[in-house]
């Protein structure tokens, strides 16, 4: 073998590890401001100087024995992000990284303030309830309850079955239709957050009677990897409307 051309490969592989691991080298993201504009949104900024894309992502104060992970949400080019889905009263790490470096992340503590009591009209949370859903063709789907269903029996059902949290409010007829911005927090028995934000359009006219819903696979399936199991008793609910508290209920499992 040419020991020559040999020399020259392990060079030029040398090389080309040794640019890698520069390429990988980040700096540190600095968290510049936090600002909290209520009903669970939260903007941070930061200087990034790596240039390009950081992720960024939220994770419960505290909630190692809860089973909270690193909520990842996206890849952000710039140097801001809303975080729209945070639960009021809870401690947070908000962080922006160079793509999953911890080491080289951004991080803020943050408690996300409590809002005052929603009282613009008539609204009252009924109650919720966890179902199972399938989907058909044409867009609609039939649904079951999951409250006689074992945690076991819903995990085998999560590849092929929809579960859902179904929330029913009672409001007045409206002569026009009316948008809310709906903050839903629900909490299992050990402590394991879950939180979901949407915009539900109440039509005009409407009988006074509406719900929506909160998709759980996600959650579910992270709560069994977590635990082993999902966990069984009390889930508890809070909803908040427009950034103002609207009221509690629960479910069991």
């Amino acid at each position: 073998m040419n020991r020559k051309w040999l020399a020259t490969m392990l060079l030029a592989a040398l090389l080309c590890c040794a640019l890698a691991t520069c390429a990988l080298a980040y700096q540190p993201v600095e968290i510049t401001s936090t600002t909290d504009h209520g009903n669970g949104k939260v903007t941070i900024k930061w200087n990034n100087p790596n240039g390009g894309a950081v992720t960024v992502g939220s994770l419960v104060l505290g909630s190692e024995y809860a089973g909270n992970k690193i909520n990842i949400e996206q890849d952000v080019y710039g140097s801001s992000y809303t975080f729209e889905a945070l639960a009021p009263g809870m401690e947070y790490y908000l962080m922006a990284m160079p793509e999953l470096d911890l080491d080289n992340a951004g991080i803020t503590m943050v408690t996300v303030k409590e809002p005052g009591s929603f009282d613009n009209f008539r609204l009252t949370l009924k109650e919720s309830y966890l179902m199972y859903a399938k989907f058909r063709s044409d867009g609609n789907y039939t649904y079951n309850y999951a409250k006689d269903l074992s945690t076991k029996k819903i995990y085998s059902m999560l590849e092929e079955q929809a579960f859902l949290v179904r929330l029913d409010f009672r409001h007045p007829v409206f002569s026009s239709s009316r948008t809310l911005p709906i903050l839903t927090v629900v909490t299992a028995p050990t402590g394991y957050v879950m939180t979901d934000y949407n915009e539900v359009k109440i039509p005009s006219n409407c009988d006074g009677f509406w719900q929506t819903t909160m998709f759980m696979n996600n959650h579910l399936a992270t709560m069994y990897d977590n635990y082993g199991e999902i966990p069984t008793g009390r889930y508890d609910v809070k909803v908040y409307v427009d950034g103002e508290y609207l009221g509690a209920t629960h479910f069991s499992l």
